[in-house]
């Protein structure tokens, strides 16, 4: 009499061997119990316990929305107060987290935490949705890496903590705490959202050196469109030229020098 195969048990059969597809298949067959297999309930495959962000990170979309269980260790390089939403860096790179709402307290730059949750697939990247968050200590930020744009636009410093340079062609004040500057370089054009303020404002026409996190604009298909800087605050921004009071008293230069 046959019974039911539980996952993870070994077994032993016999019977015809056929191809189907790429698959090997057996007809007519039948199996046991294999020798010398004890009575304990067999294993119970689950998904592993991600430890570090890279790993979260390499995960596909779709493994992403699986929920892998995830408990990461490391220091927030972005936070709001107003935010749900945070991004933690570890050894291995930066991630979005998405705060649990029984958080009553947001977590701010420079503080090492301890988060458990899981992964979700996110816009571009996957992201974790927190169930909790333990505060260790306050320590300084390390020195963000420098890239360009063009660097950036591949996708590859989503989440990171990074310093990108730009000329500010505008401000433009938004609905919360928050103004975005719009950027050119060589090599095209990105946003950054910086404090509301008076500083802010004024940065139009200045060429700038900011330190924050990169993240991805993007359309409906996950496709980046374009890089948004954001940068929690306004000792990260460093004025490398400030604004001409009168661009016109620049020394004329033929278009060819």
């Amino acid at each position: 009499m046959t019974r039911p195969v539980k996952v993870g048990e070994r077994v032993e059969a016999i019977g015809h061997v056929a191809l189907e597809g790429a698959e090997s298949v057996l007809h007519r067959s039948f199996f046991r119990r294999a020798r010398g297999q004890s009575e304990a309930p067999p294993v119970v495959l689950g998904l592993p316990l991600l430890r570090l962000i890279e790993q979260v990170r390499n995960l596909k979309p779709e493994d992403a929305a699986r929920g892998y269980e995830v408990r990461l260790r490391g220091s927030v390089i972005w936070s709001h107060p107003s935010s749900r939403l945070c991004f933690v860096q570890d050894a291995s790179g930066g991630i979005a987290v998405e705060l649990p709402r029984s958080l009553t307290t947001v977590p701010e730059v420079g503080m090492r935490v301890v988060v458990t949750g899981t992964s979700h697939s996110g816009d571009f990247a996957p992201v974790v949705q927190a169930d909790q968050v333990d505060f260790l200590d306050l320590l300084p930020l390390p020195e963000p890496r420098p890239v360009t744009l063009e660097h950036a636009l591949t996708g590859v410093e989503e989440g990171q903590w990074v310093t990108l340079s730009g000329y500010v062609r505008a401000a433009a004040a938004t609905d919360g705490p928050w103004t975005r500057l719009d950027l050119t370089t060589s090599g095209g054009e990105f946003s950054a959202w910086v404090p509301a303020g008076e500083r802010a404002q004024g940065l139009t026409g200045s060429a700038v050196k900011m330190k924050g996190v990169c993240t991805a604009e993007t359309n409906a298909h996950r496709q980046l469109t374009g890089i948004r800087l954001l940068v929690s605050r306004n000792e990260d921004i460093e004025v490398e030229a400030p604004k001409l009071a009168d661009p016109f008293s620049l020394p004329l230069r033929t278009i060819t020098s």
